[in-house]
């Protein structure tokens, strides 16, 4: 992953390979959970919840405008809270919906439209604020060929998200088992913003 970095000699830049590399794999883990969400939908209002495929129908477009809505959202949000804090809300954001598969074990058609509308959210905030860091990390310089590499990550999440769902599918995993990975990998995300020092291009 990174070779796929290549600086631009003209601009001084802190983020390193490394760094590159890092953020590659969360914007694939990120964005891969809310695709394997929003391909697993339908499945889970039917089989999980055991509500009327007319009400998910008439849910899915409230979701797919969550989802419009969540860009310009997490925009505002970045402006505010800077990188390091927006990743780790979104990231929060995904440790509530797992936790709450893993622990509560929610039956409501309420907690569905919750769960499900914030994980296509997340599909949205990651795609909003991918091109955004990609420019804080890289400079403006670098990001024409840095943001065209970097979104190789939305690709790779498309195919391991629909991998994963079709496999869950298949094999009838009970969703608390589903969740616990993306729990982990949440509070990893989460960690990894705290502990690994990010220094911006541009300050």
């Amino acid at each position: 992953i990174s070779k796929l970095y290549l600086i631009n000699k003209k601009e001084k830049v802190r983020a390193s390979k490394s760094i590159f590399t890092l953020f590659f794999i969360i914007f694939t883990l990120g964005i891969m959970f809310g695709l394997s969400m929003i391909g697993l939908t339908v499945f889970i209002g039917l089989d999980y919840y055991n509500l009327d495929l007319s009400f998910i129908t008439l849910m899915v477009s409230l979701f797919a405008l969550f989802n419009g809505l969540s860009r310009p959202l997490f925009g505002f949000i970045y402006d505010k809270i800077k990188l390091k804090y927006s990743v780790i809300l979104i990231s929060l954001i995904t440790l509530f919906i797992s936790s709450s598969y893993i622990f509560f074990n929610p039956s409501s058609a309420f907690m569905f439209v919750v769960t499900i509308a914030l994980s296509w959210g997340t599909v949205g905030g990651w795609l909003s604020m991918m091109p955004i860091i990609t420019r804080d990390l890289f400079g403006q310089n670098n990001f024409n060929r840095t943001y065209g590499k970097m979104y190789l990550s939305y690709g790779v999440a498309a195919i391991i998200g629909n991998l994963y769902t079709s496999i869950l599918i298949d094999q009838s995993i009970s969703l608390s088992i589903i969740f616990i990975p993306i729990m982990i990998i949440s509070i990893l995300i989460i960690l990894s913003m705290f502990v690994i020092k990010i220094r911006l291009a541009k300050q």
